[in-house]
């Protein structure tokens, strides 16, 4: 997000020095992130909040996340959920006097992030600044924990893209079955009939004697 992307127009000021900001943003789909990251690095001269609501109603007492800035640095100690972050921005006002500035979101609806979204937002969020490889490692390692018996809804994760990828399956939320799943289409051949893929699981690794080569 850059400058060209907002256009604020300050209203009249008011009684107690404040006056409204009138925000047009220029893409429909800024993300409540993309504009916090604006106002730390474009309005280091002000300080205030970023209040975040979920629905269509602006009150500072209510507000469902709040962020604190000050002068280009984050002084919040709420953490914000990474979906809350990544939705979009329905509205956007403000109001402010002096050196401060007060900011009103209300997000078009928390965006359904996978598993691994959300995992890699987390890591990205509390490891600002290290390197995109640090964090692609962290990320990998933190997918493998899941561990053998739970199920995996494909909404969150898939399996790696390999035609012969074992793996024990969900269909249509009934059955489970061993099945060499085919992705994406996430459909397979049962004695039911064409099923659905919900969720799956890896398999164990097969059992080897201890001595018994790889």
């Amino acid at each position: 997000m850059t400058s060209k992307d907002i256009t604020i127009t300050y209203g009249a000021e008011v009684g107690d020095c404040t006056r409204p900001y009138y925000v047009t943003l220029g893409r429909s789909d800024i993300t409540v992130e993309e504009f916090i990251k604006y106002v730390l690095d474009e309005l280091k001269s002000e300080w205030g909040y970023i209040r975040i609501y979920k629905r269509n109603i602006v009150n500072p007492w209510s507000a469902d996340y709040e962020f604190e800035y000050s002068h280009g640095v984050s002084k919040s100690s709420e953490v914000i959920p990474p979906y809350v972050l990544a939705s979009c921005i329905k509205t956007l006002s403000g109001s402010g006097g002096w050196s401060r500035s007060d900011w009103d979101i209300i997000i078009e609806g928390e965006k359904q992030m996978t598993y691994e979204e959300n995992v890699r937002a987390i890591l990205e969020s509390n490891f600002a600044g290290f390197k995109d490889e640090v964090i692609d490692t962290a990320c990998k390692m933190i997918l493998g924990l899941r561990t053998y018996g739970e199920w995996i809804p494909c909404s969150e994760q898939l399996p790696k893209e390999d035609d012969t990828t074992q793996v024990l399956v969900s269909v249509n939320e009934r059955y489970a079955f061993y099945a060499i799943i085919l992705m994406p289409s996430r459909s397979v051949k049962t004695e039911y009939g064409l099923g659905h893929i919900d969720a799956w699981m890896e398999l164990p690794k097969p059992y080897k004697k201890e001595g018994d080569p790889e």
